[in-house]
Formats: C-alpha cells, sequence, structure tokens
C-alpha cells in the first residue's frame, strides 16, 4: 500500500485535532495526557514554521541549527524557572534522565568551546 500523500495526510490529522477539540469542549476536567498532547502539537507547529522560514534563508542547516539553539534555550530556562520555583524536583521520574542529558550537553559545549 503506498504512503499517503502529506495533503492526505493533513487532512487527517486537522480531522483527528478537530475531534480531539470537540471532546475537550464537552468536559469540564483536564483528561490525562492533554499537557503532552499540547506539547506535542506546539513543537510540530514549531518545526513547521521552522522548515517553512528555512526554506527561504541562504544557508538552510545554519538556520535550522540557530533555530534549535533558540528554542533549546527557550526551554531550558523553562526548566530552570520550574526548578527555581519548586514545581520540579528530583522526584519526578524523567529529572534523572534529563539531568544525564543536561551533563552530556554541558560536556560536549565545554569540548567545542575549548577546542
Amino acid at each position: 500500500m503506498a504512503q499517503p500523500d502529506i495533503a492526505q495526510r493533513v487532512r487527517d490529522l486537522k480531522n483527528a485535532l478537530s475531534s480531539i477539540e470537540g471532546e475537550l469542549k464537552g468536559g469540564n476536567t483536564l483528561p490525562e495526557g492533554l499537557e503532552e498532547f499540547k506539547a506535542v502539537v506546539d513543537s510540530v507547529r514549531l518545526s513547521v514554521w521552522a522548515i517553512l522560514s528555512g526554506a527561504k534563508a541562504d544557508d538552510y542547516q545554519a538556520f535550522i541549527s540557530g533555530f534549535r539553539l533558540r528554542r533549546g534555550s527557550d526551554i531550558c530556562r523553562q526548566i530552570l524557572g520550574d526548578i527555581e520555583s519548586g514545581a520540579l524536583r528530583p522526584e519526578n521520574p524523567d529529572f534523572g534522565d534529563f539531568k544525564g542529558t543536561v551533563e552530556e550537553l554541558a560536556s560536549a559545549l565545554a569540548r567545542t568551546v575549548n577546542s
């Protein structure tokens, strides 16, 4: 079976999102996974924006790299605020994995800057 073209997949996604939106409007409580759903939709939106904007750039790879750095910095600032406010604590199951990734990133940054 052939892969559906991007236009069909966008129509399918639009229908799925409309269905979810309808379900959300009917309830008074927040369904489990809604925050993750929001994060995924935001990420896709930002990625599409970056691709569309980058298509006009002279150096697409440099544009995308800069976009990722800006987005990564923004996310890290938000996480830092959560840690400082006490909203994010080491007991969170994802804390250790994130800490390890940040330590690896800091090491790679140090090697890159010092080389």
